[in-house]
């Protein structure tokens, strides 16, 4: 899938859905805001350079990014680093360059990610495998799947007792 990412080994980044996990299926997540997600999409496309405050604002609010101040950037640089630690990440990501910009760390790693199902709001995929189906996430089978099994004990355990 397009747009997803593991950042440092361990914590997936899903740029299009703009959600933090340490899992693929994203069941344990961490939102993040529109523009925090497209900061953290920028810094990584962008590895290693540095992203000056005229071209995050730009890229992230267009025409009207000349509007948007230096600290709006650094509020929401702020969230996505407080957001970063709380899908797992401690190690500093993002360095700050003094009145220029930001840019990545380099030690931390960001490798695009292949064939991770797209994420929804209610973790049903559109499609699965060749048959085009649909899906359904690890987690929610699992989930349905307890269900179903404790309804059949509970209909087992009424039938029990009516017989007695």
């Amino acid at each position: 899938m397009k747009d997803v990412y593991l950042l440092n080994n361990h914590v997936y980044f899903n740029a299009a859905a703009g959600l933090l996990s340490t899992s693929l299926c994203f069941s344990s997540k961490v939102s993040l805001s529109r523009p925090a997600t497209n900061c953290l999409k920028l810094l990584i496309t962008r590895q290693g350079d540095l992203c000056a405050y005229p071209y995050l604002s730009r890229k992230i609010w267009g025409d009207r990014g000349k509007w948007i101040t230096n600290n709006t950037l650094h509020q929401h640089i702020y969230q996505l680093r407080n957001s970063l630690k709380k899908a797992g990440i401690q190690e500093e990501a993002i360095i700050t360059v003094p009145r220029k910009g930001f840019q990545l760390c380099p030690h931390f790693s960001a490798l695009p990610i292949d064939e991770i199902p797209p994420v929804t709001d209610n973790e049903t995929t559109t499609s699965t495998g060749p048959d085009n189906q649909s899906g359904i996430t690890l987690s929610l089978r699992f989930f349905y799947t307890l269900l179903i099994f404790n309804a059949l004990l509970m209909l087992i355990l009424i039938a029990i007792l009516i017989h007695n």
